[in-house]
């Protein structure tokens, strides 16, 4: 990746993180800083049914008693470092697989982190390997501090994200995990 002098870009860079976060995509994602290109790589755009998820779950909690909040913050953290990790995996093989190619319907909206250039399918598996390991951190903290339900549902996530990425969407039943995870097909 080539360095990018951020002054002579035409957008600010906080209006490109933005930009990236609301819709996918920015004008020239080619000249785009680190932070914006893997944004647009992570598919941050779709992270708010994430959040509002895990919020929540957050509000839910603190509704039957006592929150501690620092672990809330970190438990949506994860999950969000989860959905990261299942967007690049999810990339990775449709490319591998031959479904994502330059006139599939995702190339409409956003550029493909492979096909577009952005990343190497080997970024693509790095960055998921990171990601998932910090979630197994998290969980690992998570469970010494609240017990081995958070375990259940980490794996139970992992478990899912898997199984949509590998077989499910594949053979049309994409959608079961989408309810599943989210309350609702997308």
């Amino acid at each position: 990746m080539e360095n990018v002098n951020l002054t002579q870009h035409p957008l600010p860079m906080f209006k490109r993180w933005a930009m990236a976060i609301n819709g996918c995509n920015v004008p020239e994602i080619d000249k785009a800083d680190f932070i914006t290109r893997w944004l647009v790589i992570i598919r941050a755009c779709v992270f708010s049914m994430t959040f509002t998820s895990g919020l929540i779950g957050v509000l839910l909690a603190a509704e039957i008693g006592k929150i501690n909040w620092f672990y809330a913050a970190l438990s949506v953290f994860g999950l969000l470092l989860a959905h990261a990790a299942n967007n690049v995996i999810n990339d990775y093989a449709d490319v591998k697989s031959g479904v994502d190619t330059e006139d599939y319907p995702r190339a409409q909206y956003s550029v493909h982190p492979i096909l577009g250039g952005l990343t190497t399918p080997k970024g693509l598996l790095q960055s998921a390997f990171v990601f998932t390991l910090i979630d197994a951190a998290i969980m690992i903290y998570l469970t010494s501090v609240r017990g081995p339900w958070v375990i259940f549902f980490a794996v139970s996530g992992f478990l899912l994200s898997l199984g949509y990425t590998s077989i499910l969407k594949r053979i049309g039943l994409g959608e079961i995990t989408s309810l599943l995870v989210w309350g609702r097909p997308l």
